[in-house]
């Protein structure tokens, strides 16, 4: 079984990394690296033939590493080469020698931008789509939406375009190192690691650049083999040269399990252009010296390449696997904290059932919905200790509820809960919005809540430990806590405190005592949350 057809039986979406062959492919005058670095040279005006300071810098080179192989010798010249080119360029820009589009002295200067890099964006925003090819681009849309990640070192818009164009959904992009820090969904999503012409200082070219995209590459390796574990890896546009493209595959087949290696080689896939290749010719390569286990596909006929791939399908696309994503997180997560979620309509008992009968391939009906009234009260001291410790295991609309049915004169800590919702769109009847409403008058203010406290313990203090150590009774410390709220600089100790009364006391103090410690948690709240307006 060759390695088209042992993914299409596989049926997984693929990771997808883009390199610039594709671009190159697919749109008019799109330069190699090479070529690029000349045109910003002849800009300059540097007396210096380009090429002699190419042959001066690649000797130096290979003097100071002897051994280094070709390709990693002319990634590292063009590395030196785009460094002195930017730094040359900068001072053109700034005499005023060399005009950048949409960006002037004052802006690159305030704001720290690269005059090079906003030039190289510039160039690259705009492009021109080859006469001819669209029947094959068309193929290539249809694929990349088959994409569980598309992961690219091109600086231009081409696949976020074509992805988005008439489709009922976007791709999510995130340009640099930025995504790889974000708790993303894992579905149609695009990483451009070497940055993207929206955001010009982002884009990788220089010495000084591509150091600081080698410490952070680790990120990539790790977001990437999270999803490797069923998903297939397929590199299209790129050169088996290209010193980047092997670095990333020798970071994924290193954090493969240790397996046979044609198993190792139906993982990832290397999709290389061949001229004049109609076929699609099928390689199992190992390297040894890299450590790697690859299919090698050589071809010219992407059209044939891209129907075979588009022919996996799991009865969704990946927009719509991260939508449903999106509506599940936001329905639990999300709506149950704007106070909107209704009901939790499985119990963990229930989802093993249903993991029991998805196992047994017995066909399942989930339902979501917001309308079944399905919950538990909690009580004072459950309510307190979820509050407090951040614990979250009571919904929103739950805990308002709870807060309505609590007496008007009783404070209590929610200004959490109320803080960034509209109370009118909470799902709760009109009654207890008004009863919030007019806790959210009676007791949102911070200053308000010390001015309550009896005035025999408005005494003035710094530190929470100078009170403790004046031995009073428990409800009339925790008052004078309250009312020196503001005077305390070392929150992580009004944190403790409250915190272990809270956990110590609550559920088996005194009905003064308890008051006291409402009113605690209640201060400490909106110390935290700020003051609360109807």
């Amino acid at each position: 079984m060759n390695v088209l057809q042992n993914l299409l039986e596989n049926n997984e979406y693929p990771i997808i990394f883009v390199g610039s062959g594709i671009s190159k492919r697919y749109l008019e005058n799109f330069p190699k690296w090479e070529e690029l670095l000349k045109e910003y040279w002849d800009l300059l005006e540097d007396e210096s033939n380009f090429y002699s300071y190419l042959s001066k810098l690649s000797t130096n080179i290979q003097k100071q590493n002897p051994g280094l192989p070709k390709n990693k010798i002319t990634y590292l010249t063009n590395i030196k080469a785009a460094q002195k080119i930017e730094i040359q360029f900068k001072e053109l820009f700034y005499d005023e020698i060399i005009k950048v589009p949409n960006l002037d002295i004052q802006t690159a200067y305030q704001n720290d931008i690269s005059p090079f890099k906003q030039s190289i964006a510039e160039r690259f925003k705009s492009y021109d789509i080859k006469e001819g090819l669209q029947p094959e681009i068309e193929l290539f849309k249809q694929f990349i939406r088959k994409a569980q990640i598309i992961v690219t070192t091109n600086y231009d818009t081409f696949i976020e375009d074509l992805y988005n164009d008439e489709y009922d959904g976007q791709i999510s992009t995130y340009v640099g190192h930025r995504g790889f820090f974000d708790q993303t969904e894992g579905w149609a999503e695009l990483f451009k690691i070497h940055g993207s012409v929206e955001d010009p200082n982002s884009i990788v070219i220089t010495e000084d650049d591509y150091d600081l995209y080698d410490k952070k590459s680790i990120l990539i390796s790790a977001k990437i083999i999270a999803a490797l574990v069923n998903s297939p890896i397929i590199f299209l546009g790129y050169s088996l040269t290209d010193v980047n493209v092997q670095n990333m595959i020798s970071d994924f087949a290193s954090q493969l399990p240790k397996e046979d290696s044609r198993k190792s080689a139906q993982r990832i896939i290397v999709v290389e252009r061949e001229e004049r290749q109609e076929s699609i010719v099928e390689q199992q390569v190992s390297d040894h010296n890299f450590g790697w286990h690859y299919t090698l596909l050589k071809t010219d006929n992407f059209k044939k390449l891209y129907e075979e791939l588009i022919q996996v399908n799991q009865g969704l696309s990946p927009y719509h696997v991260r939508k449903y994503h999106q509506v599940i997180k936001k329905l639990v997560v999300d709506k149950g904290k704007n106070g909107a979620l209704d009901a939790v309509l499985l119990s963990p008992q229930e989802l093993d059932a249903i993991e029991d009968k998805i196992d047994a391939g017995k066909p399942i009906v989930l339902a979501l919905g917001d309308k079944a009234h399905i919950y538990k009260m909690p009580n004072a001291t459950s309510y307190m200790l979820d509050y407090v410790f951040g614990k979250q295991e009571i919904m929103t609309d739950v805990a308002l509820r709870y807060v309505a049915s609590e007496p008007s004169n009783s404070r209590i800590p929610f200004a959490r809960y109320v803080q960034d919702i509209d109370v009118d769109k909470v799902d709760i009847t009109t009654k207890e919005k008004e009863r919030i409403l007019q806790r959210i008058e009676n007791h949102g203010s911070l200053e308000d809540m010390r001015k309550s406290i009896n005035k025999y313990y408005q005494q003035e203090y710094d530190e929470i430990s100078q009170i403790v150590k004046e031995g009073f009774e428990r409800s009339k410390e925790i008052d004078i806590v309250v009312y020196n709220i503001n005077n305390f600089k070392d929150m992580k100790d009004l944190e403790h405190y409250v915190k272990s009364n809270i956990k110590n006391y609550f559920s088996k103090s005194t009905s003064n005592e308890r008051t006291s410690l409402r009113r605690l948690a209640a201060a400490y709240d909106l110390k935290l949350n700020g003051d609360l307006k109807k």
